[in-house]
């Protein structure tokens, strides 16, 4: 949360459907939200993921006092891709001061199946 309440929202993904990893932005406003997803330039694809593998993915981001967030790189399996966009994330949600942490894993739905999947060591860094 940031000093004038606001909550910033960091959302980032690996996009199976484009093959590239993607970010959130903020595309309305803090009072009315318009939460996008964005592509970026740098190549994802969880199908060439190999299975029965622990993957290591590290994200690089920081945010300033007005909510905006630049995403500077992303690691996959010890391989940097950069990203460098800076995008508006502030939202007013009225949450209170807190740092929730959601991971969701999708499936290809033309294919059916399951996910089996482990969360481990997960650290996060808020300075």
């Amino acid at each position: 949360m940031m000093a004038n309440g606001q909550t910033v929202i960091y959302g980032f993904q690996c996009d199976g459907w484009t093959g590239t990893w993607d970010y959130t932005a903020n595309t309305g406003t803090p009072a009315k939200p318009v939460d996008m997803w964005l592509h970026s330039k740098a190549a994802c694809n969880p199908r060439k993921w190999s299975t029965d593998t622990w993957h290591h993915v590290q994200v690089s981001y920081s945010r300033d006092d007005s909510g905006k967030v630049t995403y500077k790189s992303v690691w996959f399996d010890g391989a940097e891709s950069d990203l460098y966009v800076t995008v508006p994330s502030a939202f007013d949600l009225g949450w209170s001061p807190t740092l929730p942490t959601n991971l969701q894993l999708d499936g290809d739905t033309a294919v059916g199946g399951t996910v089996t999947a482990y969360l481990d060591d997960l650290t996060i860094y808020r300075w």
